[in-house]
């Protein structure tokens, strides 16, 4: 058997068994709103969610199961009341929900399972809320496919430099000088902004006077979140061309897909 071959078979046993102890973890450490339907090659559970003032949500089934990043991922199983495909209710190809870029753990201890379980509960709750209200909460919409993962390092950068709240307020709720549809253009090098001489984007003044791009004491931070910006629109329009032709399950007020 060659190198190559051996080490597939060896990583695919790892990963068998990293699955199998973060399922283990998990049902070690099961909420009270969960109960175990099924825990073999994946973990099945009937999930009771508690509504904030009493009562529960409707039950649903759950399966969990590994990704092909090596963390858990969950959806309802069999699909009866959501979508098996919903970008704005954070539902991927396969039912599979989105449970975040990089909060949700590896499941390798008593506090992981116990995070793990909180965030696939919240996820759950903002499901149902979902709805009822055909909507989801603007603070919590993150963009899909790659423009998430650029979103997060624009979040990034700018708590770094004191703009948190700049790329926030363009994120989500589509305002301030990140989210205007004539964002400043990038030379053909793409190494600054052009016209240096035009006033700084973000508004910055000195003396309650306009100041130039190209002598802003944040041009630098200022560039790399436009350059980002960019990046990230041209990776949600590359999303949804992608997404077409996939049906709308017509639950959501907003959706690209109608």
């Amino acid at each position: 058997m060659e190198a190559a071959q051996k080490s597939h078979i060896a990583n695919q046993h790892e990963r068998i068994l990293s699955l199998d102890n973060q399922l283990k973890h998990l049902k070690s450490h099961l909420p009270d709103w969960a109960t175990v339907k099924s825990a073999k090659q994946s973990l099945v559970v009937k999930a009771n969610v508690p509504k904030p003032r009493g009562d529960f949500w409707n039950a649903v089934t759950v399966e969990i199961s590994n990704s092909d990043g090596g963390k858990l991922q969950a959806r309802e199983f069999p699909a009866s009341q959501w979508p098996t495909f919903c970008p704005q209710r954070h539902i991927n190809l396969g039912g599979h929900f989105c449970l975040g870029l990089s909060e949700v753990p590896t499941v390798n201890s008593e506090n992981t399972a116990i995070r793990w379980w909180e965030i696939l509960r919240a996820h759950l709750e903002l499901q149902f809320q979902a709805d009822a209200t055909r909507t989801w909460p603007a603070h919590l919409e993150w963009d899909h496919g790659e423009a998430g993962d650029t979103q997060a390092e624009m979040e990034r950068l700018a708590s770094k430099h004191g703009m948190e709240q700049d790329v926030k307020n363009a994120h989500f709720y589509r305002v301030g000088w990140l989210a205007v549809k004539d964002l400043p253009r990038l030379t053909k090098a793409k190494d600054r902004l052009v016209n240096g001489r035009a006033p700084c984007p973000k508004g910055c003044q000195k003396r309650r006077h306009p100041i130039l791009r190209r002598k802003c004491d944040k041009r630098e931070t200022i560039f790399q979140l436009v350059k980002l910006e960019w990046q990230k629109r041209k990776q949600a329009a590359d999303f949804w061309k992608a997404a077409e032709g996939q049906h709308c399950c017509g639950k959501m007020k907003n959706c690209p897909l109608k």
